[in-house]
């Protein structure tokens, strides 16, 4: 048996193994000025999915009927972060796809349609929010679409 079928082999194990696991996302919703920024967030394993993303708004009185938090009308900036395939978002087709360059550049001119399920206090519903990132790699923060490319090459240079 030839040594390269071994690496050939032992890259697809990788991959496939890459692949399987869940990716991290910081799951929450928050408010941002430029001097303040408050919130809740916390860690999820996002399972069937591939990126996390975060969806924001300046329009105070869109986020106070989504989601029971102390908002506050000082701040510029709303946002939600959640795993691709909630809130009405596909599991693996994200918004970056079969876009013009110029969206992929600027994320923020990119809309995206969220469902928040209807609460006990009657939040919730439909809303039209601006694309702030998707991202591929645990924890992350910011887009990063290269981060899986970069994943690969590195594996196969480990080989």
């Amino acid at each position: 048996v030839n040594m390269n079928n071994y690496k050939i082999l032992i890259i697809i194990i990788l991959i496939c193994l890459k692949s399987s696991n869940p990716i991290r996302c910081y799951i929450g919703y928050g408010q941002r000025s430029k001097l303040n920024d408050n919130g809740i967030v916390w860690e999820r394993n996002c399972h069937n999915t591939n990126y996390c993303i975060e969806v924001i708004t300046n329009d105070y009185s869109t986020i106070v009927k989504l989601i029971d938090y102390y908002w506050n009308s000082y701040y510029s900036e709303y946002y939600i972060k959640y795993c691709g395939g909630e809130y009405g978002s596909s599991i693996d087709y994200h918004p970056y796809r079969n876009v013009d360059i110029k969206y992929r550049k600027n994320p923020n001119l990119i809309t995206v349609n969220i469902t928040i399920p209807y609460d006990v206090k009657g939040l919730g519903g439909n809303a039209q929010m601006k694309l702030n990132y998707i991202c591929r790699k645990d924890l992350c923060t910011t887009g990063d679409s290269n981060s899986i490319k970069y994943s690969y090459i590195s594996i196969i240079i480990l080989i």
